[in-house]
């Protein structure tokens, strides 16, 4: 398995509200409430779950993995577990579904975040990394401060049935963590500009961008109705867009007669290069001018008008305009590697036990599975979900350590 810091030490840091809630091990009084779905802080994708077979069950009570006489059971497991799937949006009553197809691989997944965390909270203990209650309360405020809006802080931790002392104990612990990483971490030379400018020619794709337009809809869903049904929902855009023609305003008939979720935001499809639509309604809004509305363009979700409201060119970005943000990136890898050979010194000192259950049986062809469909629902009727890295980012940040590698910017 490759242990690389961003992989392990950015989930055992915990670096979002909802991900630290399970870092702790569970309260078995807080369990999330009976029938309340949380607030969906991300696009959960079940695509993995086709490909899993169904996960052998496990005494709750029975160890995982022991770290230096720390231990982690499978019932704690499967609860960090389950708040991590409901942090990302999985819906509560699939969850005992969703961890019998793929349980396996995600206690495997949280029994090594409980291994580098516990590796970590022992070595700022060892190194006696005091961190004062101001600094909790700033890490607190934080992470209120960045939480998604409409959501607070009570509210999110009442969503996931995690108590303010249990993160409260995990800030303190991430804390420890921040400033053992900067101990370890602060003496490492930032990038320098011929590393900065051999990575941007190296990595040209990474900063090349598509042509992208910004777009609104108007959606009148008619999938897989009858003629009839299909030929009114036509009827009825065609009217919605004369009254645009003559004037009407967009953002308020689409919040008064789109079938699209978007219409809570006037239609607001935001921006999107070509491959991200389905064809008939890219063709079409890539057709159109700026502000004009389109004709009544037909998809297999119904009918749309669109507006294209801007236009981006594409093309590649000036190093000039990447630097700062490739500069700190590349700064950020080259600390996440010294980083990770600190915490693989911890491993190879440390007495690691881990319960390897027996492997379970191959699917097969004929078994049933979940299916991804009832649990990925798109963000949009037009739209695809955004890439599972994008939008599972957690909602707010705990730790400063930052990510692995420099991305497209």
């Amino acid at each position: 398995m490759n242990r690389s810091f961003s992989s392990l030490a950015s989930a055992s840091l915990c670096a979002g509200l909802l991900v630290a809630a399970g870092c702790s091990k569970p309260d078995e009084t807080t369990a999330p409430p009976a029938g309340k779905e949380p607030a969906v802080t991300g696009a959960f994708d079940a695509g993995e779950l086709l490909q899993t077979a169904d996960a052998p069950d496990a005494d709750a009570s029975k160890a995982l993995v022991t770290v230096d006489g720390s231990v982690l059971t499978y019932g704690e497991a499967d609860a960090m577990v389950r708040r991590m799937l409901l942090s990302q949006g999985a819906p509560e009553a699939q969850l005992d579904a969703i961890l019998m197809q793929m349980g396996g691989a995600m206690r495997e997944r949280v029994a090594d975040q409980f291994i580098v965390s516990t590796l970590l909270k022992n070595e700022s203990a060892a190194r006696q990394i005091e961190v004062t209650d101001d600094e909790v309360a700033g890490a607190m405020s934080n992470l209120a401060s960045r939480l998604p809006p409409g959501t607070d802080l009570a509210t999110a931790l009442a969503d996931m049935g995690v108590t303010l002392e249990q993160v409260q104990k995990d800030v303190r612990d991430n804390e420890r963590i921040r400033k053992l990483y900067e101990a370890e971490t602060s003496s490492i030379p930032p990038a320098t500009e011929a590393e900065i400018a051999a990575y941007y020619d190296e990595h040209a794709d990474q900063f090349t961008q598509d042509d992208e337009v910004t777009a609104r809809h108007i959606l009148i869903g008619s999938r897989d109705e009858d003629a009839a049904k299909k030929a009114e929902a036509k009827s009825k855009a065609e009217a919605l867009r004369k009254q645009l023609i003559e004037g009407a305003d967009f953002a308020a008939l689409a919040a008064e007669h789109s079938d699209c979720p978007s219409k809570s935001d006037g239609g607001s499809l935001g921006s999107f290069g070509r491959g991200r639509m389905v064809p008939a309604f890219e063709t079409a809004a890539f057709a159109l001018e700026t502000n004009a509305i389109s004709e009544v363009v037909e998809t297999p979700f119904g009918f749309h008008i669109i507006q294209v409201t801007d236009r981006q060119a594409g093309g590649k970005a000036s190093l000039e305009s990447v630097r700062e943000k490739l500069a700190s990136q590349l700064t950020a890898q080259k600390r996440n590697e010294v980083f990770e050979q600190v915490i693989e010194g911890l491993r190879a000192k440390a007495t690691i036990v881990q319960d390897q259950p027996e492997p379970p049986p191959a699917l097969e062809p004929d078994d049933p599975v979940l299916d991804a469909e009832a649990v990925d629902a798109p963000a949009t009727d037009v739209a695809p979900e955004p890439e599972a890295a994008e939008a599972a980012q957690p909602a707010a940040d705990l730790t400063t350590p930052p990510a692995e590698a420099p991305a497209a910017l």
